[in-house]
């Protein structure tokens, strides 16, 4: 009997001409090689079939290929005819698979049990008016190239298995080319993948894959010079709407696209300065994004797609808000939308608000970042996705009780709920940073060198002259703890045990105290603690502010600089640790400050804000040392007694840049790939060895994966 021909099950009806199994209306679309091995144990029953046979004959004998995906082949097509009263697989351990049911073979494509599935998309169809026959040439010459580079990874659409068939955690590869491939989102007919790539050195676009035909590759939908992220499915499948921002920041668009025209409409206007997400309404006829109004700053905005002409509502709060929204989702039921809120750097938590009586409930308590969320099918839990101590980590949440449970999934990034289906697809983020240092005296041009790198996250370091020890952030424990090393990365000792998520440990400048962040009394709200680093005493700084950025020391020790807000205004503070009044240093926002030997202290309002300068002693008013088209960080840069290093961002790469003092002169010290210095990490000099400390991390390989968990069910 051939493989193509269709049969029957009990009530399914299996049509591998048509990758198709049917149960009366309901009809699902199987991949072609899961489909390949159930016709083939229909043909062999009732036959004991070997793991070997099936590979030999489904997969032309590739062991490497086959061993994994014939175990995934199994559990989904048990998935696919799950029934309550009947087994429709033996599994033999370690020997094979027998089809139980006697198959019932019908005598030609029955076409008449099935509907066709109508398409939004032709795979091959191209916006002819947007792509010249010679960009064509050179995508699919490009796509050929990469195709061969990645064969092993892609062609056969490898299956990775973290646990054996009888577990129901199970984690497959969607995707695995090389660069970042984030923000993926399924369609309603389960058959299409979209999400946004960025290539190595490349700018991110659109990409839609074709899950059924996992041999092909993806379709590029995006062609721009700009970068597209956040891709959502419209409410039939026929539009897509994703992100659009220029390189510069000077731009950002919500874009509505038809996908089998490759036809755009700006939807929207965005803040090209933060991340932003998107949204469908339950019922698909409104559009929610991170959008901006002058004088209520960035919040939710919802915007009605059956009347375009109409504005946008602000869904967010609008005067007088000690917290920013940052994305929302809602729920199947159209009852309840759940927010994401940041009051400050270290904190983000998920609220949930209902929908008719504006009600808020607050469902996390002290999370990291968060970075992504789903409603399941029954809207009465929520997966999230946090990222806390320099790594991120997946949990389920019960809107009904409030009960957390962990999915045990690394790197767990921005799920979304396969339409139909317990299971979903997320991108795997599982990237370590660790401390690196350049040596600046060197003749020949020199490159990072690692410092303290392992498989766990270090970052942040500072060196204390006086003390001649380096402190840093390591989440070696399973947190973020203070740890100090000798400058040669040896003889490393762990100074807490708050198993808390610290950041920005800094020496004071005697070498007897380090100053840090920490939501230790807290976990909803980020203080200054200081550690005594003879006795390891920890005491928090009491202050009557409503946020605190990270803190430096005064020159003398006794006081410490900080960037603080109150009534939702930031500006630069003198903290005495005597207890006594803070002292405002610069009366303008801002967010980070560095006090040299001459007293001065220099600045950074923002980001994109430029370098700043101010003496209290002087009472003069604040100057402006480089631009902020030359200076754009918030954190990562130090100060010396010659110049200022910092971080440059360009399109596709980094600079570290030295500002000298007596020249008035920039200069490119280094060069480095795109995404692997941390702008979240902090810079400093070693004088003595004339070398510059710093954070950094691997290229990020980022893919999609899909997951089935039992949580989900």
């Amino acid at each position: 009997m051939s493989l193509q021909a269709p049969f029957k099950l009990e009530r399914f009806t299996v049509m591998p001409h048509e990758n198709k199994v049917v149960k009366s209306d309901e009809q699902l679309l199987i991949q072609p090689k899961f489909i390949d091995v159930l016709a083939y144990l229909a043909t062999q029953y009732p036959r004991l079939v070997s793991r070997e046979e099936l590979i030999e004959n489904i997969w032309e004998g590739n062991q490497y290929v086959g061993e994994k995906a014939l175990t995934n082949a199994i559990w989904n097509l048990r998935k696919a005819l799950k029934s309550d009263d009947v087994q429709f697989i033996e599994t033999v351990r370690k020997t094979g698979y027998r089809l139980l049911i006697e198959p019932e073979y019908l005598p030609e494509p029955v076409a008449n049990l099935t509907q066709t599935v109508e398409l939004a998309v032709e795979p091959q169809q191209l916006n002819k008016s947007r792509f010249s026959l010679g960009k064509l040439i050179g995508v699919v010459l490009f796509l050929s190239f990469i195709g061969g580079l990645s064969y092993n990874l892609v062609v056969h659409f490898i299956i990775e298995h973290q646990q054996d068939e009888e577990s129901a955690l199970v984690i497959s590869n969607l995707t695995a080319a090389p660069g970042r491939e984030l923000y993926p989102a399924v369609s309603h007919d389960q058959r299409y993948l979209i999400y946004s790539w960025r290539r190595i050195n490349q700018k991110a676009d659109i990409f839609l894959k074709d899950l059924t035909q996992p041999d092909l590759l993806p379709r590029q939908l995006t062609f721009t010079d700009e970068s597209e992220s956040s891709p959502i499915w419209g409410k039939r499948g026929k539009y897509i709407f994703f992100v659009r921002k220029s390189w510069l920041g000077a731009d950002c668009f919500v874009i509505k696209m038809d996908i089998a025209t490759a036809s755009e409409k700006v939807v929207a206007n965005c803040p090209p300065g933060i991340n932003i997400y998107l949204s469908l309404t339950a019922d698909g006829n409104q559009l929610a994004y991170t959008g901006f109004e002058s004088g209520m700053g960035t919040g939710i905005y919802i915007k009605s797609l059956i009347e375009p002409h109409l504005p946008a509502i602000r869904f967010s709060c609008a005067k007088d808000c000690n917290y920013s929204d940052r994305s929302i989702a809602f729920s199947p039921d159209g009852k309840y939308a759940a927010v994401s809120r940041r009051a400050e750097d270290l904190v983000e938590d998920i609220y949930l608000v209902n929908l008719q009586t504006k009600q808020t409930q607050q469902l996390t308590f002290g999370e990291g970042d968060i970075k992504g969320f789903t409603w399941t099918a029954d809207s009465k839990r929520l997966v999230y996705a946090s990222k806390s101590s320099l790594t991120r980590s997946g949990h389920i949440i019960s809107i009904d009780n409030g009960k957390i449970e962990p999915l045990n999934v690394e790197g767990f990034s921005f799920p979304s709920f396969i339409p139909n289906s317990s299971s979903l697809v997320f991108h795997r983020w599982n990237v370590a940073t660790f401390i690196s240092y350049l040596p600046l005296a060197e003749k020949v041009n020199a490159t990072p060198f690692p410092l303290i790198q392992s498989d766990y996250s270090h970052s942040s370091a500072h060196y204390s002259q006086a003390r001649e020890r380096l402190t840093y952030i390591s989440n070696e424990s399973g947190y973020n703890e203070i740890w100090t090393a000798n400058l040669d990365g040896t003889q490393r000792k762990k100074l807490t045990n708050l198993e808390n998520n610290l950041s920005a440990p800094r020496w004071s400048h005697n070498g007897l105290h380090i100053a840090f962040l920490g939501t230790v009394s807290n976990r909803q709200s980020s203080s200054i603690y200081i550690l005594n680093v003879e006795t390891l005493a920890v005491e928090e700084l009491k202050t009557e502010f409503d946020t605190l950025y990270r803190p430096t020391w005064g020159i003398n020790d006794n006081a410490l600089i900080v960037a603080a807000k109150t009534q939702g205004t930031s500006k630069l503070y003198q903290i005495p640790l005597n207890g006594e009044e803070p002292e405002i240093v610069a009366n303008t926002p801002a967010r980070y400050a560095i006090q040299t030997s001459d007293k001065s202290i220099w600045y950074v309002k923002g980001s994109k804000s430029g370098l700043w300068r101010v003496n209290p002693s002087d009472k003069k008013q604040p100057l402006a040392v480089i631009d902020k088209d030359n200076f754009k960080q918030r954190y990562n840069w130090t100060v010396t007694d010659k110049g200022v290093f910092f971080q440059s961002d360009y399109k596709d790469h980094h600079r570290i840049m030295f500002y000298d003092f007596a020249k008035e002169q920039l200069t490119p010290m280094m060069k480095l790939p795109s995404r692997t210095l941390e702008s979240s990490g902090s810079m400093s000099y070693v004088a003595q060895d004339d070398k510059l400390l710093f954070t950094q991390s691997q290229f990020p390989q980022v893919d999609i994966k899909s997951l089935s968990h039992p949580l989900l069910q």
